[in-house]
């Protein structure tokens, strides 16, 4: 609020003793710069609850507001902040989706950054997650966040496929559904910003396993 502002707020007896050199003068002046930090905050208030413009320090809690901390809290490490901010701004669409294998797949492309993840049934309610072989150091952050995320009759098993020979691509098992299917995210290369695609109604139907896992 500015000193002009201000004085215009004060009982007329008082107004007018606001001149310049004045005591008054100067304990309005004081009372702008104590507005200024507080005024400035407000401006800014917007951009704090978004997750793709908030500072670092917030990103925990708007992360928490729609309960999406615990996914960077296991016991096999912290997400990238810069896919934590990912996962909170999808958290709507992460949450219409949650508890279809698509959704599944989908979540754990943006928590992890691995691309490639096959998901291959393994029975009735039972799924396997193949994580590929370059990304094995990723196969227990992948395990947790899986656990955290499957619907409750659904058991997953996390797996590192084997590596093939020297310039050879791994290629798809039959039955199994790659993570980069319509709807899912897609993971950029190291040191580059992930991406993601919205969801689409054929995109995770595409990855679900025979066996109904779905909720």
């Amino acid at each position: 609020m500015r000193a002009a502002e201000i004085e215009l707020l004060l009982p007329e007896v008082l107004r007018r003793t606001v001149v310049p050199g004045s005591p008054m003068s100067a304990l309005v002046g004081v009372m702008e710069s104590m507005h200024a930090p507080a005024e400035a905050a407000l401006r800014s208030f917007a951009s704090v609850l978004d997750p793709r413009a908030t500072p670092d320090r917030f990103v925990g809690m708007l992360a928490t507001w729609v309960d999406l901390a615990r996914l960077d809290a296991t016991p096999a490490g912290r997400i990238d902040a810069a896919r934590m901010r990912l996962l909170v701004s999808l958290a709507a669409e992460l949450a219409d989706w949650r508890g279809t294998p698509g959704g599944l797949m989908w979540l754990l492309t943006l928590a992890t950054g691995v691309a490639g993840l096959q998901l291959e049934s393994t029975g009735p309610f039972a799924v396997r997650i193949v994580v590929p072989p370059a990304s094995a150091a990723q196969a227990d952050l992948v395990r947790e966040i899986a656990a955290q995320e499957k619907p409750a009759h659904l058991v997953v098993e996390v797996v590192v496929a084997a590596a093939g020979p020297p310039g050879t691509a791994a290629a798809g098992t039959p039955g199994t559904a790659a993570a980069g299917t319509p709807g899912t995210a897609a993971a950029g290369s190291s040191g580059t910003a992930p991406t993601a695609t919205g969801p689409t109604a054929a995109g995770p139907a595409t990855a679900a396993p025979a066996g109904g896992a779905t909720t």
